[in-house]
């Protein structure tokens, strides 16, 4: 399943947009039948992105390890990548990868 990133994720739209990714992860288990899917974000359009923000992506991660469900971010916007390295989570939600090209991070649980 593919996830088009809005162009804020901030505080202000964490919560909605929760909601609308556990629901788009759960109508893709259901209709697949299986839980060993791929869950794309594509975050090309993400202009602004604070700490709330990266943190439901981590949660996300997270969830979908727990339900083996591979995750991936592709096509980082320049200020997602910059806020991911700010925030020190480029390992975790970016592996490294040449500019524009897609890249992806296998579902890893937290602990």
């Amino acid at each position: 399943m593919i996830f088009r990133l809005p162009s804020e994720l901030l505080v202000y739209q964490v919560f909605g947009l929760q909601q609308e990714l556990l629901i788009q992860l759960d109508q893709m288990i259901t209709t697949q039948g299986v839980s060993h899917g791929s869950f794309q974000l594509l975050a090309n359009e993400v202009a602004e992105v604070d700490a709330a923000g990266l943190q439901l992506l981590v949660a996300l991660k997270h969830e979908c390890s727990n339900r083996a469900v591979h995750f991936q971010i592709d096509n980082a916007s320049p200020s997602f990548r910059q806020a991911c390295h700010d925030f020190g989570l480029e390992t975790f939600l970016l592996k490294s990868s040449p500019e524009g090209q897609a890249f992806s991070v296998a579902g890893e649980a937290l602990k």
